[in-house]
C-alpha cells in the first residue's frame, strides 16, 4: 500500500526522496507501483516545462537513450507527461556517482581510473555504433552501482549524428557541454564526434588518478579556452607513481587533434586492457614511433572559442602541444605563467622532437637552476627552446624553484630543442572557508573546488540547530591548510530524525560508529563485498538504503568493501586448445592463442605447452592468459 499523500505520476509511479539535480531536471526515487520495483525519475524543472524547445530536447533525451540497451548504460523506461510535469522514468542505480566517489577519496590508482575506464569505454563504443554521441562525459554522469558496476547516465545533450542538420535548440555562438571536459572542437562551436566522447573521458581518467581536473580556472570561458590552447600539468605533480603507460593513454585520448586519438572507443578499450595486463600500449607506441618523424562542473552553454590567428595562420607556431606527448613552444597564449605538459619522465624516458638541423640556429643552452620554474622557462621560450617542467619535490630547495635542468648549461643547442627542468612544487595552501551553520551539500560543494574534503565527525541532535547543518568545524575558518586535507564537521541531527545517514566512503568503523551513535542507534551487522572502485575496508552502502528514514534501535546491514574481487587462472597445461579456452573463459579470463611448432606425432600438438599467467595465482576477471599450442609441421 502506498502513502496516501504520495505524489502518483500518471497512477504508475510513486515519488519519494529526490536523488538528484541536473541541468535541466530533477532527480527522485520512485516505485514503479505495475512492476513494483524501484525507479530513478527525471522531472523537468517547471520554469522548461512552457518551453517548447526546452521540452524538445528532454523528448529527444529520452528517445536516444531508450535506443542504448547495453549493461554500462542506464536505461530508460518510459516517458511522458503528467498535467505540466515532463518526466522520464530510467533504472535506478543504487550507488553514486563517480564525482562523489571521487570527493571522498581524492584520487585512486593508475590501475582502478584504468578499470573504471574500460567500462565508460565500452559504453561509448556502443552508443556511438548506434551513431550516438554523449556530449557531456564527466564523474557527475559516470555511475558506481553498489556491485562495483559502472553505468554512464545522463544521455540528455546527446544527439544522433545524422539528425545534426535538425538542431536549433542550442543558442547559436555557444556549445552545450561541461567546460572542464569539453573537447577543443566543441569549445570552438564545431559538431563533435565519438571522437569527443574519447577526449572527455581522456580528462575524467586524468582527474581519478591526479585528483584534480587538468584545466581549472575562475570560470567556464576560461577552462574552455585551456581546451583549445592549453597543455595540461604533469601527472607526476599529483601523483608521482602514474605508470608513462597510462599517461601515453591519457595524452592520446586528450590530443587536440582528434585524428590523432583513438579511432574509436573500442580501440581505447584495447589500450586500457593492455596496460591492466601489464602489457605494451600502443599509445606508448605511437609516440616512440613520432620521435623520427618530420586539454565550471555544471552542464551550461559556453561561449564559442575562437581559434586564434597564430594557431589557424602558423600552425609551426602552435603545435598540437598535447599531441606528440613531448610540448612544443606555442606562441599564441600563456596560461599563467607557462605551459606544463604530461611527459614520461617519471619513467625517465625524454623525447625530444626532431628538428630540422639544416635550417635551425644553434646556441648555447643557458643555466636556468636556482631560479623559479616560470622564470626559467620563459628565459627558454624567449630563445627559442621548449621548456618541460618536472615536478620532483626536493626539500634541499625552496619552492618553485629550478635544481636541475638537462641538458646542461653550455651545452650546444638548436631552437626548438626540448629543454627539462625539474623542479620543487610549491606546498598548494587553501584557506578554510566558514562552513559553520550551512547545510551538509551547501558546505561540500563549498570545499571541493578548493580541493578540501568533508568528513562527519559526529550527528548531535539540537533543537536549535535545523536538521543537517553544521554546528562546529574543524580546522576553524581562515586557517591554512594543504590542498586534500579534511575538514571535521559535527552536524545536527535536529530535534532527533533518523534518517540513514550518508557513510559511503568512509572507514568501516567510523561508519558503524556514527549509524550506533545518537539519534540513530542502529543495531549493525557488517557484510564484506568485493569491490573494484571503494577500497578495501570502507563502507560501500547500507542496506536499506542511504536516506531511509527508520526508528532509532532498527536493525541495519553495513556493507564494506573487500577489496577487488580476483579469480584463480586453471591449471590449462596438457589440455587440448577446446578444453583450455573453456576453463579459461568460464574462469572469467579472457584467451589469446599462439602456436609453437612441434614436431609430426609430438605428445604436445594440439595441446598446450604453457600459459602466460600461472596457474592457481590470482588475478581480475577479464585478464587476458596466452595459451601456446603445439601444432605439428608437415614433413
Amino acid at each position: 500500500m502506498s502513502d496516501n499523500n504520495a505524489v502518483i505520476l500518471n497512477d504508475r509511479y510513486e515519488m519519494q526522496q529526490r536523488i538528484g539535480r541536473g541541468g535541466m531536471a530533477d532527480v527522485y526515487l520512485a516505485r514503479d507501483i505495475l512492476l513494483d520495483r524501484l525507479v530513478a525519475i527525471k522531472v523537468l524543472f517547471p520554469e522548461y516545462a512552457t518551453d517548447p524547445a526546452f521540452v524538445e530536447r528532454f523528448r529527444r533525451e529520452a528517445q536516444s537513450a531508450a535506443n542504448l540497451n547495453h549493461p554500462n548504460i542506464v536505461s530508460v523506461y518510459d516517458w511522458g507527461r503528467s498535467n505540466n510535469t515532463y518526466f522520464m522514468a530510467m533504472e535506478y542505480v543504487p550507488g553514486r556517482t563517480l564525482a562523489e566517489a571521487l570527493h571522498d577519496v581524492g584520487q585512486i590508482t593508475a590501475m582502478k581510473a584504468a578499470e573504471v575506464g574500460i567500462e565508460v569505454a565500452a559504453a561509448l563504443s556502443f552508443a556511438h555504433r548506434g551513431n550516438v554521441v554523449h556530449r557531456d562525459i564527466k564523474p557527475g554522469n559516470i555511475l558506481i552501482g553498489s556491485t562495483g558496476q559502472v553505468k554512464v547516465a545522463d544521455f540528455g545533450i546527446a544527439r544522433a549524428l545524422g539528425a545534426a542538420v535538425e538542431e536549433g535548440l542550442t543558442q547559436t555562438g555557444s556549445v552545450m557541454g561541461t567546460a572542464t571536459y569539453l573537447s577543443p572542437e566543441q569549445a570552438q562551436g564545431s559538431q563533435p564526434d565519438p571522437r569527443s566522447d574519447i577526449y572527455s573521458l581522456g580528462v575524467v581518467m586524468y582527474e581519478m588518478v591526479a585528483g584534480r581536473a587538468p584545466f581549472i580556472g575562475d570560470n567556464a570561458v576560461g577552462i574552455a579556452y585551456q581546451q583549445v590552447h592549453g597543455v595540461p600539468p604533469a601527472l607526476s605533480e599529483f601523483a608521482s607513481d602514474a605508470p608513462r603507460e597510462f599517461e601515453a593513454i591519457v595524452a592520446k585520448c586528450m590530443a587536440k587533434s582528434a585524428e590523432r586519438r583513438y579511432v574509436h572507443a573500442n580501440a581505447l578499450r584495447d589500450d586500457l586492457r593492455r596496460f591492466s595486463a601489464g602489457e605494451e600500449v600502443v599509445a606508448l607506441t605511437d609516440v616512440q614511433g613520432r620521435k623520427t618523424q618530420s586539454q565550471a562542473t555544471d552542464t551550461m552553454a559556453i561561449p564559442v572559442i575562437a581559434t586564434s590567428p597564430e594557431t589557424t595562420d602558423d600552425k609551426d607556431l602552435y603545435e598540437d602541444l598535447y599531441d606528440d606527448f613531448a610540448p612544443r613552444r606555442a606562441a599564441s597564449y600563456i596560461f599563467g605563467a607557462v605551459f606544463t605538459a604530461i611527459i614520461l619522465l617519471a619513467a625517465g624516458v625524454f623525447i625530444y622532437r626532431t628538428v630540422d638541423r639544416g635550417s635551425a640556429t644553434s646556441l648555447t643552452i643557458p643555466d636556468v637552476t636556482n631560479r623559479t620554474q616560470a622564470e626559467a622557462s620563459q628565459i627558454l621560450l624567449d630563445l627559442g627552446l621548449t621548456p618541460i617542467p618536472n615536478a620532483v619535490i626536493n626539500d634541499a630547495v625552496g619552492d618553485d624553484i629550478v635544481y636541475a635542468q638537462d641538458p646542461p648549461a653550455t651545452a650546444t643547442g638548436y631552437q626548438g630543442d626540448v629543454v627539462t627542468i625539474t623542479y620543487n612544487p610549491a606546498k598548494q595552501l587553501q584557506t578554510v572557508p566558514p562552513i559553520q551553520g550551512l547545510s551538509v551539500e551547501s558546505a561540500t560543494q563549498l570545499l571541493a573546488p578548493l580541493g578540501l574534503q568533508l568528513v562527519i565527525l559526529d550527528v548531535r541532535n539540537d533543537p536549535l540547530v535545523p536538521l543537517n547543518q553544521i554546528i562546529t568545524q574543524d580546522p576553524l575558518a581562515n586557517e591554512q591548510v594543504r590542498s586534500g586535507s579534511q575538514i571535521s564537521v559535527v552536524v545536527s541531527g535536529g530535534t532527533g530524525g533518523s534518517n540513514i545517514p550518508n557513510i559511503e566512503g568512509q572507514v568501516s568503523s567510523a561508519a558503524e560508529q556514527l549509524l550506533k551513535s545518537s539519534p540513530y542507534n542502529f543495531v549493525v551487522t557488517i557484510t564484506a563485498e568485493p569491490s573494484t572502485t571503494v577500497e578495501k575496508g570502507r563502507a560501500i552502502r547500507t542496506d536499506p538504503v542511504i536516506g531511509t528514514p527508520l526508528p532509532a534501535g532498527s536493525p541495519i546491514a553495513l556493507i564494506v568493501s573487500s577489496g577487488s574481487p580476483t579469480v584463480v587462472v586453471p591449471d590449462v597445461t596438457g589440455n587440448t586448445e577446446g578444453e583450455a579456452q573453456t576453463a579459461i573463459n568460464a574462469a572469467g579470463l579472457i584467451t589469446e592463442i599462439k602456436y609453437q611448432n612441434v614436431p609430426a606425432g609430438d605428445a604436445n600438438d594440439g595441446r598446450v605447452i604453457s600459459q602466460s599467467r600461472e596457474a592457481q595465482s590470482a588475478v581480475a576477471p577479464g585478464t587476458k592468459v596466452t595459451l601456446v599450442i603445439g601444432k605439428s609441421t608437415t614433413p
